[in-house]
Formats: C-alpha cells, sequence, structure tokens
C-alpha cells in the first residue's frame, strides 16, 4: 500500500486504523526498496499489529518501508523478521521493526527480529534510521548486522535529527561495525 517506483510516489496518505486487528501471514520477498505492509507513508497508520516476513533491498519495516514528514505510525506492534536482500552496497538499506526509515512513531512495540548479512545495511528494532521522533516504544526483538560496514540499535540503526524519548530495547543487539543498545549511530539525535 503505497510504493515508490520508476521516479513516480505513490504515497498512502490516508488515515488507516487497524482498530487493534493483526494482520498475519505477511510475507514480502524482493528485491525492491519501500517494502513493508505500507511501502510509503506520508499519512498516519494507528492500532495494528503485523505479524511476518519482510525482505528487500531497502526501506524495509513490518508495518512500514518509509515515512516522511508530517507521517505518523501510533499504537503498532510487528512480530516475525525483517531482514535484508541485497548484494553489496545500498545507499537505502535501512531496516527497522516497525519501519525502515521512520519519521513519528508514538507508542509501538516491536517483537520482530532485524537481520543483515549485507555490506552496508543499518538496523533499528523499531526504525532502521530516524528523521523525526520515536516517543514510548519497546524493541524486544533481537537486532543482528553482520555486514561489514553495517550499523546497529536496539530502536535506532542511525540517526539525523530528531529525538527518542521514553523507550527501551530488551532485545540482543550486535553489528561488526557501529552499534549501540538504543541508537548505533547517530548525527544530532538526542535521546531522553
Amino acid at each position: 500500500i503505497g510504493n515508490y517506483s520508476e521516479n513516480k510516489e505513490y504515497l498512502f496518505g490516508g488515515v488507516f486504523d487497524g482498530d487493534g486487528h493483526t494482520v498475519k501471514g505477511l510475507y514480502i520477498l524482493s528485491n525492491k526498496e519501500y517494502q513493508g505492509l505500507f511501502g510509503y507513508l506520508k499519512g498516519v497508520i494507528k492500532n495494528l499489529s503485523v505479524d511476518g516476513v519482510v525482505a528487500g533491498q531497502g526501506l524495509c519495516g513490518l508495518v512500514c518501508g518509509r515515512m516522511i514528514t508530517n507521517a505518523e505510525i501510533v499504537n503498532c506492534t510487528a512480530f516475525g523478521r525483517v531482514e535484508s536482500n541485497v548484494k553489496g552496497y545500498s545507499t537505502q538499506a535501512y531496516y527497522g521493526g516497525i519501519v525502515g526509515r521512520g519519521y513519528t512513531v508514538y507508542n509501538c512495540t516491536n517483537y520482530s527480529d532485524v537481520n543483515n548479512g549485507y555490506d552496508s545495511g543499518i538496523i533499528g528494532g523499531i526504525a532502521g534510521t530516524l528523521d523525526g521522533k520515536i516517543n514510548n516504544s519497546k524493541n524486544y526483538g533481537d537486532v543482528i548486522n553482520t555486514g561489514k560496514y553495517g550499523y546497529a540499535g536496539g530502536i535506532v540503526g542511525d540517526g539525523t535529527v530528531g529525538s527518542i524519548f521514553n523507550s527501551i530495547n530488551k532485545g540482543k543487539v550486535s553489528a561488526v561495525n557501529i552499534v549501540g543498545g538504543i541508537v548505533g549511530y547517530h548525527r544530532g539525535l538526542y535521546t531522553y
């Protein structure tokens, strides 16, 4: 739902209220970016659980692949597995249990494992990378990055701007290159 293809944006811009339901059996194996139940989001997803497997070239998460400014994911939970399906180096190799590239994430919980075995993957329990804020969120999944240039963080793998507030990681986190219990690598990202 929502994607980016051949230089054209197909954004989901509405409000999707899962009303406490769970999408089970999601299975995506792709050699493309923007992979998740929602591929590309500028709207709101709330009150939803997703259980499945997502593997792609980058911008991958069980709930959403990529969010842009003012998009929100609220009260969502992820179960299953997110992993890289790219060989070598990719500039968009972001993988998260909830979202690959996040903007605003509130009250979300991840139980899925996030794995990368290729060179450049950046992975996090909630978001691979963050351009906004994560509040009141929890990660229980393992975040394992064996790529030689990869980053791993319990909440966020890499943060450029924004904040993480009142969020915890209870999962195992490991990486060959850069690793952190909450944030793997940050450039202007604040944690509280």
